[in-house]
This record gives C-alpha cells, sequence and structure tokens, in this order.
C-alpha cells in the first residue's frame, strides 16, 4: 500500500489564503494497517484548521477500492462509503476501479459517491466522448485550480473494456503511440483554461508509465 499527503504549504505561520492539496494512491481498502481512512480525515480536519475548510483538498489517484476484504466483499461499494465519511472532494479511476467490472463501477459514481470521479481519457468508443468529466474547477477565494483526471492507459487490463463478442466498447486514448493521449490531454487543458482556470493540476500517480507532468501549470 502507498499513500501520499501532498501538501504545497508547510510552513506554521503560512498565510490562510494558502491552497493545501492532499492526495493519496494505491489505498487498496485499507482501514488499519499503515496510514488508515481514520488518519487521513484526522490529517484533512488538521489542515482545514490550520487553512481553512475552503482551502484544502482532499483527491484519490486510484486503486481505492480493491485488494481488501471490504472492497472484495462488497464490489466495492463499503470502501467509497468510508470514503464520503473522510470528506474526499475528488477521485480519479485507476485500473482496479474497474476491477468489478465497468457498469458496477459507474453505479458507484452515478448513485453512491459523494465526491466526482474524473477522467479526460475513459472514452465511450460509440461517441467518442468521455464517460466521466473530465474536469473540475475548485475556486479557492479568488484563485480558480482546475483538476483533470487522467487513468494510465498501460496498467488497464482490456477484457474489462470489451462486450462479449470482443468488441472494445471503452477505450482510454491509448492509441498512436501515446499521441492521441497527449491531444486529449491538452484539449482538455486548453477548455479548462478558456473556462477560467487559473491553473491546472492533474494528479499522477507514483506508478505511471511515463514521467509525469509538472503538478500545477500556469495560464499560458
Amino acid at each position: 500500500m502507498a499513500f501520499s499527503l501532498a501538501v504545497p504549504v508547510y510552513a506554521a505561520d503560512a498565510p490562510q489564503d494558502s491552497i493545501v492539496v492532499l492526495f493519496t494512491n494505491d489505498v487498496h481498502c485499507t482501514a488499519d494497517d499503515g496510514a488508515s481512512y481514520a488518519a487521513i480525515a484526522g490529517y484533512k480536519a488538521e489542515m482545514e484548521a490550520a487553512y481553512g475548510a475552503d482551502n484544502v483538498t482532499l483527491v484519490d489517484n486510484g486503486e481505492a477500492i480493491q485488494g481488501g476484504l471490504l472492497g472484495t466483499l462488497s464490489d466495492g461499494s463499503w470502501i467509497v462509503d468510508i470514503m464520503n465519511e473522510v470528506g474526499y472532494d475528488l477521485a480519479i479511476p485507476s485500473n482496479h476501479e474497474f476491477d468489478f467490472d465497468v457498469e458496477t463501477f459507474l453505479d458507484i459514481v452515478n448513485n453512491q459517491a459523494e465526491y466526482p470521479y474524473l477522467s479526460c481519457n475513459f472514452m465511450d468508443l460509440a461517441t467518442d466522448e468521455p464517460v466521466l468529466d473530465a474536469y473540475q474547477i475548485v475556486t479557492y477565494g479568488d484563485v480558480c485550480v482546475t483538476y483533470v483526471g487522467i487513468p494510465t492507459p498501460a496498467t488497464l487490463s482490456p477484457a474489462h473494456f470489451q462486450d462479449g463478442n470482443g468488441n472494445y466498447i471503452y477505450g482510454f486514448c491509448e492509441g498512436d503511440q501515446g499521441q492521441n493521449l497527449y491531444d486529449q490531454v491538452q484539449d482538455t487543458v486548453d477548455a479548462a483554461r478558456a473556462e477560467g482556470a487559473d491553473y491546472v493540476w492533474w494528479p499522477w500517480p507514483i506508478w505511471a508509465w511515463t514521467p509525469p507532468p509538472p503538478p500545477i501549470c500556469p495560464p499560458r
């Protein structure tokens, strides 16, 4: 289990208008070992007390709902209940979010999770449109930060995204040696900036198959 909390500002005397981004990665249903969800909730509360609740965002970078009994017995549902209670603000699906099949995951997204799942490159191949919201803009005072979801194509099992005849019905812009993915991400960033984003942040898994981009990209 890998767990991270990224906090851009650490100084005790940091100004109250600081933006704090916390993220978890590869939690895999942890409840008691390592950094548990209770610890995550406690740390988020500590940051909110220090910097203000409106200045703190908690993001999951994927691989949360599979990997332990709570996830296996509930097809991920119980873990999402816990994440709701912790107070996650955003989440990005990774390969294990789809382990219980795509429709089960989409039911969680649409009917259970109290936070949005984001992905600019999880595509419905029939419409060539993203299945989930590509990004979300969060306003911190007078600063607008856009969060873009980018699941890593190379880690995803093809069988999860085919129909009974082996035809692909979902994709992740994995073609053309990565160029399709890069183009999709750039189009999403451009759309977010056109909507008024001051900064764009794309959470990037620690096991990513390509070097991570800079976490925050200022306007051009």
